[in-house]
């Protein structure tokens, strides 16, 4: 049910002030590879495919959660919430953009990671894990930034031997050398992503771009404080959900540094850590069933439904 209102509402959304404050600052791939800004042109095909991806990314969740048993008990706590502060970044639901592509290509292949937990042997896993995100790079250059972060997640799963390193060092290089072999990319066609313009094109985004920035930060501080807070019940946990608990948290902080680091283009980041900070709520409230323990959880969902209706009360 909140999964349905929180996109009839991003249907609205999609209706209020201009989006191009999502794509700004991030259209500069390191190839002559389209960015996946330019895949669609915003309208209805864009907006559906973009419902269509945030549903995938919250079934992933489901799937990492129900097959990998990170926390002690089934919940579906983090999925209404992820739509929920997605709903609050306005225009970040209205379109297909980079973010989406990101936290697409990020949680499958968390997925992926954990399953060689302990089995060094799955080194096809390994391959394709850092295949996936050097392909990943050729159109969106943030998806640099999570190669080590894998290879810490490698450690974690406890399989950094040196065939999966190998299987690193080959999976990073095949893309680049399967495209330059057919003649697809030249050496000539790379170049450093240029310099970003600003966030604020127009006086007309200004309103949506600073709701989407303390929207942001407002998820970025409550993950953090439950992050922190799941940490006991975490330590308690056996051998393995620390190991992907451990990884979900490295993500998380890690994206929060990126939209630090990187604050030009922080809107690419705002799917992949509303999942991780969805993911760390719902941890959090689902092994904490006292009585009364579902009031902090709908205040957290009313504070983004705010958030998200103060747009609508231009129209």
């Amino acid at each position: 049910m909140l999964m349905i209102v929180a996109v009839c509402a991003a249907a609205l959304m999609s209706t209020v002030g201009s989006n191009d404050f999502l794509t700004a600052g991030h259209d500069s791939p390191i190839t002559s590879f389209a960015s996946p800004d330019d895949w669609l042109t915003p309208g209805a095909t864009s907006f559906a495919v973009n419902v269509a991806a945030n549903i995938v990314i919250a079934f992933m969740l489901l799937v990492i959660n129900r097959t990998f048993r990170l926390m002690q008990s089934i919940t579906w706590l983090f999925v209404g919430l992820f739509f929920f502060m997605q709903l609050a970044q306005p225009g970040v639901l209205a379109q297909f953009y980079s973010g989406s592509f990101l936290a697409l290509i990020v949680l499958p292949l968390t997925a992926l990671l954990f399953s060689t937990y302990t089995n060094p042997d799955l080194t096809r896993s390994t391959y394709l894990i850092f295949f996936i995100l050097a392909l990943a790079s050729l159109f969106l250059y943030n998806t640099l930034f999570y190669l080590p972060v894998f290879i810490l997640g490698m450690v974690q799963m406890k399989t950094a031997d040196m065939r999966n390193i190998l299987a690193v060092l080959m999976g990073c290089v095949t893309p680049l050398w399967i495209l330059l072999g057919l003649g697809i990319l030249s050496l000539e066609s790379f170049r450093f992503p240029t310099a970003p313009v600003h966030l604020m094109p127009t006086m007309t985004d200004h309103s949506i771009y600073i709701l989407t920035l303390a929207s942001t930060a407002f998820t970025g501080a409550l993950g953090l404080i439950l992050t922190f807070a799941n940490f006991m019940k975490v330590v308690s946990y056996n051998s393995a959900r620390r190991a992907f608990n451990g990884f979900i948290t490295l993500l998380f902080i890690v994206t929060l540094i990126l939209i630090a680091a990187d604050h030009d283009n922080f809107t690419v980041y705002i799917p992949l850590l509303d999942a991780l900070a969805a993911y760390q709520t719902g941890h959090f409230f689902a092994t904490r069933r006292y009585r009364l323990s579902y009031i902090p959880y709908i205040v957290i969902i009313l504070i983004y439904a705010a958030i998200a209706a103060l747009p609508l009360l231009s129209l």
